[in-house]
């Protein structure tokens, strides 16, 4: 052990020691003849102690073993890093506040110690815990809600290497790593290591997104300072850059967020409009698939009703003209048509044997060119039917202006359309007929 206590005070084995590392062999002599007076007491247990120091040794404050009983003191466990790692902080703050009251191992109400105590001239109260052993959930709170009753600053060190940080994080994070770090990002963890004297400081970034409220980067932070670049301060603080930097790479962590959700929500817009433009082209297509079936639809009805058509034309032809192509072979083709006045005088020998003969304009269907009788034999005349032109011949011979000029009319049209067959037997019926 390192403290024990002398006339009602605390003194410290490391003490014995100076900064050149040589013995100061009067305080040893000193402390060895009181602890054979059994004026050296155990600041646990109060049995009587004894100093050891020499060659092998580091100084130190045991037991007398005929004192013990038995009954071994749990001071009597510490190890020789809580040992060295208490006493580099001890220097460190008395380095740093040459007027602080300090001590190790400092008694509190309810049995309980603080490993290092610290009293600045401003009475501030500051208490340091150096720890090694796997610390649990309930003894952190407790001792922190404890400290907090009597009004006591206090901070924390845990004992560890920069390298062994990964192997410290697996033996804490089930218990007092878990508490600390993974599930609280405004604390930070301190691991002193001793030998070096240097500090990691470890915090935790979290990055939530702002719109869906999700956890979004969830990792650790850390950065080693050497023990004597930092300050400790007496409210329980650390004093050094780490918070500036902390913040500047959560900032980076977070602008590399959300440049990364940019991309991925442009990404997202492209495809976006990649689909509209795709279900557009689709709508785009169907529309087309739909008019050219309406089209076809309507060709197929078109052609459909154009045949219904020239299937009644052709039965009324052969139900009607055929009959009177049959009639028409009696007619004599010699005979001369005169117009004159809407009444056909023919000359000539007719079937009765008179000279003259003359028809009425009533004696033929309505006189109008879209009369189907005109059309019909206007039509077989120019397709080349059996007898076509005879009729036109004769209908033209016995019927009086009206006949003529609704079968003038229908061959102009055909005629204007381009028709030359239809021209050439306009012109041969007209001859023939006696009216060119």
């Amino acid at each position: 052990m390192q403290k024990c206590r002398f006339n009602g005070k605390g003194i410290y084995a490391f003490n014995v020691v100076g900064k050149n590392e040589t013995i100061n062999y009067i305080i040893e002599k000193e402390w060895k003849k009181a602890g054979e007076k059994n004026e050296l007491l155990c600041d646990e247990c109060e049995a009587p102690v004894i100093f050891r120091c020499g060659k092998i040794n580091k100084p130190h404050f045991a037991h007398k073993s005929d004192f013990q009983g038995g009954n071994p003191c749990a001071y009597s466990d510490e190890t020789e890093e809580h040992i060295q790692g208490k006493k580099l902080l001890l220097n460190y703050m008395k380095e740093l506040y040459p007027d602080v009251e300090a001590e190790m191992r400092h008694k509190l109400p309810e049995r309980k110690s603080a490993d290092l105590y610290f009293k600045f001239t401003d009475n501030q109260e500051l208490v340091i815990e150096f720890q090694r052993q796997r610390l649990s959930v309930n003894y952190w709170d407790n001792k922190r809600e404890f400290y907090g009753k009597l009004g006591l600053n206090n901070i924390w060190f845990l004992s560890g290497k920069k390298e062994e940080l990964n192997e410290l994080i697996r033996e804490y994070q089930l218990s007092f790593w878990n508490r600390m770090v993974l599930n609280d990002s405004d604390n930070r963890i301190l691991f002193l290591d001793v030998e070096r004297k240097e500090v990691t400081i470890i915090s935790k970034i979290i990055v939530i997104d702002d719109e869906t409220n999700d956890i979004v980067y969830d990792n650790l932070y850390n950065k080693t300072y050497s023990l004597f670049s930092i300050k400790v301060l007496p409210t329980g603080e650390i004093d050094c850059d780490f918070d500036d930097v902390y913040k500047e790479n959560k900032n980076k962590v977070m602008q590399g967020y959300l440049e990364q959700k940019k991309r991925e929500n442009e990404k997202k817009e492209l495809l976006r409009k990649a689909l509209i433009e795709q279900r557009n082209i689709q709508i785009a297509e169907k529309e087309r698939q739909r008019k050219i079936f309406e089209e076809s639809e309507l060709l197929r009805r078109t052609l459909e009703e154009q045949n219904k058509k020239k299937k009644d034309d052709e039965e009324w032809q052969k139900k009607h003209l055929d009959s009177f192509e049959q009639t028409s072979m009696f007619i004599d083709i010699n005979e001369t048509k005169v117009i004159k006045n809407d009444v056909a005088e023919v000359s000539g020998y007719g079937s009765d044997g008179g000279r003259t003969k003359t028809t009425p304009k009533g004696s033929y269907p309505n006189y109008n060119r879209d009369n189907e009788y005109f059309k019909n034999i206007v039509n077989r005349a120019i397709w080349g039917y059996k007898y076509g032109k005879e009729n036109l011949i004769r209908t033209l011979r016995n019927g009086g202006s009206s006949e003529y000029y609704c079968i003038k009319v229908l061959f102009n049209e055909q005629i204007s359309s381009g028709n030359e067959k239809a021209k050439k037997i306009y012109e041969e019926v007209l001859k023939l007929a006696g009216l060119d």
